[in-house]
């Protein structure tokens, strides 16, 4: 008689059925199959305990992450066109990416790069000051000095107005050389200031 399937086995499962219609689905799409995928994850993780659980739930909020970073329009010059409403689906899952880092306990930087895809997304949906807001908490949860200079890059970038002064000195500080990432979070900020603008 086979063993029951563990918690961990079904969502590594559930994201690798995500993954093999990544490329191929419309945006919206592979929010809805990230979200279904997510959801089940959790309902069968509810009021579990065990490492199993905690593996499973793991697995669902990277599926969450994945899934929202890849709608967010900002990653590419001339922007991706995403639906208002698809919008809103990403940062729903990336509430729950970030919801799921908090109860797991996984630590800064992952409540930073969280933090940060929230912002990301109030951004691309209009919404600055609360994109600011998350972008602050972004950079107060990174310890990395690279992440740091990323987050007070969107900072200026999302403030009403946008702080060109100090974009310039984030981009400066990160295309110093000094830097493991710095070239290519700085090429990450040159995009962002030319979809969302700098003025």
């Amino acid at each position: 008689m086979a063993a029951p399937e563990t918690l961990a086995a079904f969502a590594t499962a559930q994201e690798q059925a995500w993954k093999s219609g990544r490329n191929t689905a419309s945006p919206a799409e592979s929010l809805t199959a990230a979200r279904q995928a997510v959801d089940e994850i959790r309902a069968r993780a509810a009021g579990a305990t065990t490492d199993d659980a905690r593996a499973a739930l793991t697995t669902a909020k990277r599926l969450a992450y994945n899934a929202a970073a890849d709608a967010w329009p900002g990653w590419t010059n001339p922007p991706a066109d995403i639906a208002t409403s698809t919008l809103c689906e990403a940062l729903a899952l990336a509430e729950i990416s970030a919801a799921l880092v908090d109860h797991l306990a996984l630590g800064p930087s992952q409540q930073g790069h969280a933090a940060w895809l929230t912002g990301a997304l109030h951004l691309a949906l209009g919404d600055r000051p609360t994109a600011v807001t998350h972008f602050t908490r972004a950079r107060d949860a990174h310890t990395e000095p690279d992440m740091n200079l990323l987050c007070d890059g969107y900072i200026a970038l999302a403030a009403t107005p946008s702080d060109a002064p100090a974009f310039t000195q984030a981009t400066s500080a990160l295309k110093a050389g000094n830097l493991k990432y710095g070239g290519e979070l700085a090429e990450q900020l040159d995009i962002a200031r030319a979809v969302y603008g700098l003025g």
